[in-house]
């Protein structure tokens, strides 16, 4: 067999991504919506306890963090399979994200019979200004403390918090809707590719393409309202969850590029929550605000 790399090809390509993701409030130049859909996605951890004392019956919980993506629903399998019977609530900070992952997520939790609050989980060895990536190693013995104060599930994230079979909003946790868009990035690149010819031993030639390098040129994004489709398999869920279709009238009632925070009084007559008596008027969140607390824990399971 014969083979001759005889040429070094440039070209110029595009590519196309499309994704269901509910704007962030503030979102409105395009390098801060960028930012948004590169965040970093979610890390679904279980996490025990590190209240001093606690064994040999720690709580524990699954921490849930970040970005949803496509990807989110296969890390939550990932966490019940090392769950395995047991059944732990869910602590959940998002910003939002793919809805149709959202939802699969959510149904998920619901086949499990799990509950869910909104909260931060402080993991043992990770300063306070850092996420949890500042983690690494083993993440198979996770210590930590839930923080409920001044936290949020916003946008899409709202979807995966309707699986909770209970579900708790922590005073001055946040809960926020806005308007479901399709957000749409396309981009230019420059591509070089390596051509090889091969002669075969029945003497027919035939080449192969190798990438050697790709650089992007150029990005843009953009944002349309969602399909009536999405619509319709979102208000479809969120009745098969027991939510009320007054939560749709809100999220369409806030323009994509802003975020309502729900107050308690929409809270309950949406039935988002399920123990209103745990829930407070939420107001926008305040990431510097450190309030460590079990109430969540302690209710819930």
């Amino acid at each position: 067999m014969k083979f001759f790399s005889f040429i070094v090809l440039l070209l110029l390509g595009s590519g196309f991504f499309r994704a269901m993701e509910p704007a962030r409030a503030a979102e409105r130049a395009p390098q801060k919506l960028q930012r948004l859909l590169e965040g970093p996605p979610m890390l679904v951890r279980l996490v025990r306890s590190a209240t001093p004392g606690c064994e040999p019956n720690c709580a524990e919980w699954i921490a849930a963090e970040g970005r949803i993506t496509q990807e989110t629903p296969a890390a939550f399998e990932a966490v019940f399979r090392q769950l395995g019977s047991r059944k732990t609530p869910v602590l959940v900070r998002s910003v939002g994200g793919s809805v149709d992952a959202a939802m699969a997520i959510g149904r998920m939790i619901r086949a499990r019979g799990l509950d869910v609050t909104v909260a931060h989980t402080a993991l043992d060895g990770c300063p306070a200004d850092r996420d949890q990536r500042c983690v690494a190693g083993d993440t198979s013995r996770l210590r930590g403390t839930p923080v409920t104060r001044g936290f949020y599930c916003a946008s899409a994230c709202v979807l995966l918090f309707a699986g909770g079979v209970r579900r708790l909003v922590a005073p001055w946790s946040s809960v926020g809707v806005h308007e479901i868009t399709e957000v749409t990035k396309q981009w230019r690149a420059r591509r070089i590719y390596r051509l090889t010819r091969r002669v075969m031993p029945n003497h027919q030639a035939r080449v192969f393409r190798t990438l050697v390098s790709e650089t992007t040129l150029s990005t843009k994004i953009s944002t349309s309202s969602a399909s009536r489709a999405v619509l319709s398999r979102m208000t479809d869920y969120l009745r098969e969850m027991d939510v009320s279709r007054k939560l749709v009238a809100l999220m369409m009632a806030t323009p994509a590029a802003s975020v309502h925070w729900m107050t308690r009084q929409e809270l309950r007559d949406t039935r988002l929550v399920t123990d209103p008596s745990g829930s407070a008027a939420a107001a926008p969140p305040d990431q510097g605000a450190q309030s460590h607390d079990m109430t969540p824990i302690l209710r819930l399971r």
